[in-house]
């Protein structure tokens, strides 16, 4: 259940793989939800030296390396 979001670093953004093959690039304040713990949790993405999440007013930073499970 959910999309892969990954780093483009072609792109230099985050972007979630579709499943009819396309992608959708990531922008800042762009919203979704991420699966973390056993569910899908609500977010939004931002970009100040690094890209991160916010969830309520928690700040996480991405790590470009990994792959997270994301509904759009």
């Amino acid at each position: 259940m959910g999309y892969p979001m990954r780093y483009d670093i072609g792109l230099d953004r985050w972007v979630v793989d579709l499943d009819d093959g396309s992608e959708y690039p990531l922008h800042c304040g762009d919203g979704f939800s991420i699966y973390f713990s056993n569910s899908f949790i609500r977010c939004r993405i931002e970009f100040g030296r690094e890209w991160y999440i916010c969830i309520g007013n928690v700040k996480f930073n991405l790590r470009k390396q990994e792959k997270y499970r994301v509904l759009i």
